[in-house]
């Protein structure tokens, strides 16, 4: 089977989406713009996905939002259509752009590439240029990322066909409050044994600029150093007692310096918890071995404190 995109299924299930939809009660707006991106999705023409429907006399607006999503998530070209709908309190929101699947007796992918999009009815908002611009920016990374892993994917079975060879991709909004959204976008690519990589996303709503590692601290503040000193306090105590199970690759004197932990990455994957700490994200097998999972340290604000170009992100 190839990988492909996947797309609605012909005249007739556009067709039942209609009938559906008609019979909900929605905004005028709102009904506008679901009829425009079905006909948009009529002049489609590809393979398919089954889509179960939530049917009933008397839906509100909130099963027309159900149809929405169905819409968004089955079709690259209504995902964007509907990316210009607008969703109330929601200044910037995630749509699964991209959807591929692909299964076989050895090997099976399933991928949702997500974008992240601005309200276009914060017309009011400051900051609406610069989260538009942030997005883009952001977008254009996940969509690298991603297809980077696609290709990997394709390339393996397509030289081997008999290879056990897996490939999941999704994402989450893990925060979305006044200050800050953040979306994690995690893989994990399967063989002999699982993978698991995440990578997360971080806008700042008041300033809408992306929020990156480096900038959260002063400029010459030497980040790496204390926060990779915490981190291998944090390693060794978790370490003291053997009956937790948990090793990381530190102070082995029969390891190479290679395999060990010294210190954190410049850009490191971090994101900031709804407690406004900082936490550290290490992928599988980046500083444990492959039982332990993702590795996740959370940074106490007071050694960070000295260090913060914003003491009002990270408290």
């Amino acid at each position: 089977m190839k990988f492909e995109d996947i797309n609605l299924e012909g005249q007739e299930r556009l067709n039942e989406m209609k009938n559906d939809y008609e019979k909900c009660e929605v905004p005028l707006e709102l009904k506008n713009k679901i009829e425009e991106s079905i006909n948009r999705a009529e002049k489609e023409k590809g393979r398919s996905k089954v889509i179960h429907f939530v049917k009933g006399a008397g839906m509100t607006a909130v099963a027309a939002m159900l149809v929405l999503t169905i819409l968004v998530n089955t079709n690259q070209n209504v995902a964007m259509a509907m990316s210009e709908v607008p969703v109330l309190g929601s200044i910037v929101r995630a749509v699964t752009f991209r959807t591929y699947q692909e299964q076989s007796e050895n090997h099976e992918a399933n991928v949702k590439v997500p974008n992240v999009v601005v309200n276009p009815e914060e017309t009011e908002n400051p900051a609406k240029d610069k989260l538009e611009e942030s997005t883009k920016k952001i977008n254009m990374d996940i969509e690298a990322y991603t297809n980077k892993l696609i290709e990997e994917y394709k390339s393996d079975i397509e030289s081997d066909g008999e290879i056990h060879k897996g490939l999941d991709i999704d994402s989450e909004v893990i925060r979305d409050d006044d200050r800050l959204y953040i979306i994690k976008l995690w893989a994990v690519e399967t063989m002999a044994s699982g993978a698991q990589t995440e990578r997360y996303y971080t806008l700042d709503k008041t300033t809408g600029e992306q929020v990156t590692f480096p900038g959260l601290f002063k400029d010459g503040a030497d980040y790496v150093k204390v926060i990779s000193e915490n981190i291998k306090e944090q390693m060794r105590e978790q370490m003291k007692n053997p009956d937790d199970g948990k090793i990381y690759f530190l102070d082995d004197p029969d390891a190479p310096d290679d395999a060990q932990f010294t210190e954190i990455k410049a850009d490191q994957n971090f994101y900031i918890n709804d407690q406004n700490k900082l936490v550290i994200v290490f992928d599988e097998y980046d500083v444990a071995p492959g039982y332990m999972g993702m590795c996740y340290f959370e940074i106490p604000t007071d050694v960070l404190q000295p260090l913060l170009k914003d003491n009002e992100l990270i408290k």
